[in-house]
């Protein structure tokens, strides 16, 4: 009968006060947000993104070689799918090239690929490496 006192639901425990310090950027005892927190946890953020990016960028490079071996469709909406995302991430960390790069190849993806549409797609993925290194070397 654990949860019951005499034949009635007990209530849960009280919570303790959250606490407001500076951590994460919540206002200091004057009430404004932490500035230098929140442009560090921001920073991070964009660090950990960029490695995200480019594990992304490999997994999309591998599926776009396997995809000039073998034409299968469930390969080319995976890699579809994956531009799609990277397009979606990199827009919402400001990165504007690196998502319009992204929705370019999610574009050729959606279409029946071509030989010159897997010439856009090569020359699109070098163009999205370069850039993923260059925001590394920011980070």
């Amino acid at each position: 009968m654990s949860g019951r006192a005499n034949g009635h639901a007990s209530s849960p425990p009280p919570r303790p006060p959250l606490d407001m310090g500076t951590a994460g950027g919540l206002p200091a005892g004057n009430g404004e947000p932490d500035a230098g927190a929140i442009g560090a946890e921001l920073r991070a953020l964009s660090c950990a993104y960029v490695a995200t990016l480019t594990r992304q960028l490999g997994e999309l490079r591998e599926l776009l070689a396997q995809l000039s071996e073998c034409k299968d469709d469930s390969l080319l909406r995976a890699a579809e799918r994956l531009a799609h995302r990277i397009a979606g991430t990199a827009g919402t960390f400001g990165h504007h090239q690196v998502s319009a790069l992204a929705q370019d190849i999610e574009s050729v993806l959606g279409l029946s690929v071509t030989p010159q549409g897997s010439q856009k797609l090569a020359a699109a993925v070098e163009r999205l490496k370069t850039l993923c290194e260059l925001l590394a070397n920011e980070a």
